[in-house]
């Protein structure tokens, strides 16, 4: 049974974009696999399953062995970035000492959608962007890539 859900959780990570683990379940539920959310927290454990920035900007799953770029960017910016908060038309994110110029390099290259530039210093990163309400939906999809 274990091994099937896992199939089929990679198939639908795969052909869709997922952003929870609600639709994940939704998903399943879908196709005839009843799960629970525990038990679906563990299957995206065991099958490593990251969050990654898809082509429209939305923070979505994806097998971690396929995106070996976006895994490691990940495992540096969760490991390096302290906070991320924005005001107004401004995203700052505060990292370890001496991180900032590395995260900001890896921020520049995953071409964030709703972005105009960055700009990093020793242990700060400011994010433009045009508007207040792109700047909190770049915040929250930063934050969620530290969890």
């Amino acid at each position: 049974m274990k091994t099937s859900r896992h199939g089929k959780i990679l198939e639908i990570i795969r052909e869709n974009n997922v952003r929870t683990q609600k639709e994940l379940a939704d998903f399943l539920e879908q196709s005839g696999v009843k799960v629970t959310q525990a038990t679906l927290s563990r299957d995206i454990k065991d099958l490593k399953l990251i969050k990654v920035h898809n082509d429209s900007g939305d923070t979505v799953y994806a097998v971690g062995g396929e995106e070996p770029r976006y895994h490691a960017a990940g495992t540096i910016f969760s490991e390096s970035v302290l906070s991320v908060d924005y005001a107004m038309n401004i995203v700052v994110v505060k990292t370890l000492s001496g991180m900032a110029q590395g995260v900001g390099s890896l921020l520049d290259r995953m071409n964030i959608p709703d972005t105009l530039g960055s700009i990093a210093g020793d242990d700060t990163i400011m994010i433009v962007t045009r508007t207040e309400e792109e700047a909190k939906k770049v915040a929250s999809d930063l934050e969620s890539g530290l969890r």
